[in-house]
């Protein structure tokens, strides 16, 4: 199993964080594209350079602690630990707006 940079986990935690949130309509905003769900995860994985389930597990992760805008998804019933948590913790506040702006800037570093 490969070790994730400490960074690049942070990101991947905030897209999966915004999946949770936002479901996979956030990933058609940042990226002008019109995905399907299966489309939305394939994108970030190919971006982020990981694995389709590894998005997948961290927003399910993320699911039963978020307040989720367009779906009602139930996730894991497990507590956050702390790189969740505080992922959770910056971004709780911001809209769907700033949160697209945010992520376009991190797809842009990853190219």
């Amino acid at each position: 199993r490969s070790k994730i940079g400490e960074m690049k986990k942070e990101n991947i935690l905030f897209f999966a964080y915004c999946m949770s949130k936002w479901d996979y309509q956030f990933v058609c905003a940042l990226s002008g594209q019109p995905f399907n769900q299966g489309e939305a995860f394939e994108y970030l994985a190919k971006k982020m350079g990981v694995k389709v389930n590894t998005i997948k597990n961290y927003r399910d992760t993320f699911d039963s602690h978020v307040e989720q805008m367009r779906s009602n998804r139930q996730g894991w019933k497990k507590e956050l630990n702390d790189d969740f948590r505080v992922v959770k913790e910056k971004f709780d506040s911001y809209s769907e707006d700033q949160l697209v702006a945010i992520g376009k800037e991190l797809i842009r570093g990853e190219q």
